[in-house]
């Protein structure tokens, strides 16, 4: 991989610590859906996520020392909701952002904003590493 794949590789390694994981292949396939769902400034954003719901000032407080004001931050975390690559959620007029599962989750969220790629790649992941993930984790799916 590359140094443009750092931040994508590192996100992998985040999800991969989360509920359901996102394992790496030998083909990089995962780096691929990662890239279509998510831009570098967005991925970079990401690794202040977990499936835990978020304010976007908690998630800018977390990002801060990375240089990202709370207007790019929300503006950012907007962004990945409108890709489906995140999930959003309103408590007492408030918006908490997540992660969710790749299945059941992203795949049905960014399904309509999707290239074919996206659905090539997504299918070879389910074979390569991600449908074991899915089927042996711990939480109920």
């Amino acid at each position: 991989m590359t140094d443009a794949n750092a931040v994508y590789i590192e996100l992998r390694k985040h999800l991969d610590k989360q509920a359901v994981g996102f394992p790496e292949t030998t083909s990089g396939v995962e780096i691929r859906i990662l890239k279509e769902l998510f831009t570098p400034e967005q991925a970079s954003l990401a690794l202040h996520l977990s499936f835990e719901p978020k304010t976007a000032a908690n998630v800018h407080k977390s990002a801060a020392s990375e240089g990202v004001s709370a207007e790019q931050a929300k503006s950012l975390l907007d962004g990945m909701v409108d890709n489906g690559a995140i999930g959003i959620m309103e408590r007492g007029g408030v918006d908490y952002y997540h992660f969710m599962p790749l299945l059941i989750g992203i795949a049905e969220w960014h399904g309509s904003k999707s290239t074919p790629q996206f659905w090539a790649d997504f299918n070879e992941y389910l074979t390569q590493g991600y449908g074991k993930a899915y089927t042996t984790t711990k939480i109920s799916q």
